[in-house]
């Protein structure tokens, strides 16, 4: 069981990066996302926009809340993660499109949050 388990969560990681390879081989948008606690990239792949970062763990009891901001300057809450220590990076699809947004960002967290509650960690224009 453990071992079918396992393999599970490899082949929906590599459905993931081979979703974010082909996204960046079709030369689609890609945005540089950075911060004070990391780096990645924003990428819209087949099934919508994915980012992919290595990031300091988001601290006890909290998580890194994602976040597309449109010019009307609400932000929109699309995804929570916590990076896998064990992992390089995080790969991260979010939960809606970039079109009709200015800015993507990404918060610290106590959980998940209909706004923002502290200072973006990392922030890109789109």
């Amino acid at each position: 069981v453990w071992n079918a388990g396992l393999r599970g969560e490899l082949d929906q990681r590599n459905a993931q990066l081979r979703e974010v390879a082909v996204a960046l081989s079709a030369g689609g948008p890609a945005y540089s996302v950075s911060g004070e606690v990391g780096g990645g990239v924003l990428v819209t792949g087949e099934d919508g926009p994915v980012l992919v970062a290595d990031l300091e763990p988001p601290g006890e009891g909290q998580l890194y809340a994602l976040w597309l901001i449109g010019p009307d300057e609400v932000p929109v809450p699309v995804g929570t993660f916590a990076p896998d220590p064990d992992e390089p990076f995080a790969v991260v699809p979010l939960d809606r499109s970039l079109e009709g947004f200015a800015t993507f960002a990404v918060t610290r967290e106590a959980g998940p949050v209909d706004a923002p509650t502290t200072d973006p960690v990392l922030v890109t224009s789109l």
